[in-house]
């Protein structure tokens, strides 16, 4: 009787183990399959990520002009590292060399609305470089 009590003990705690282990792998299946996941638009790190895309196109473009972006419309993030943005930026009419804002320059509506797509920033901040751009997307300077 002794034997068989510690047999149904042991069967019940493994029984439990087990599915208290694949509750936890439903749960968290995106984070253990290293997955981008959905983050705000509104999100600061976003915010800062977009603005760090946009000046990396200013420096790095040929045109006369800077641009900036007008709607961030999705953003993703992997291992609180990578970003992963699409948004609309927009040619203005103020020229790089101007000592203007980027805020205060006017849209440029002759020219079309440009969607940037897949841009990933790289945020791990144990490097020495703390941002990057690791892909540009659709969006080449």
């Amino acid at each position: 009787m002794k034997m068989y009590r510690q047999q149904l003990t042991t069967l019940i705690f493994i029984t439990i183990f087990t599915v208290s282990v694949n509750c936890f792998a439903i749960q968290y299946a995106n984070k253990a399959a290293n997955e981008f996941t959905p983050i705000p638009v509104t999100d600061p790190l976003v915010i800062d990520d977009v603005q760090f895309v946009i000046n990396q196109i200013n420096s790095l473009s040929s045109s006369k002009y800077l641009v900036k972006s007008i709607r961030i419309k999705k953003a993703f993030i992997l291992l609180k590292e990578y970003v992963r943005l699409t948004f609309d930026l927009a040619a203005t009419k103020c020229a790089k060399d101007s000592q203007s804002p980027l805020d205060k320059c006017p849209i440029d509506k002759t020219k079309p609305i440009t969607t940037c797509a897949e841009v990933i920033v790289d945020n791990t901040p144990w490097r020495e470089v703390k941002k990057k751009i690791t892909n540009f997307g659709n969006c080449k300077p």
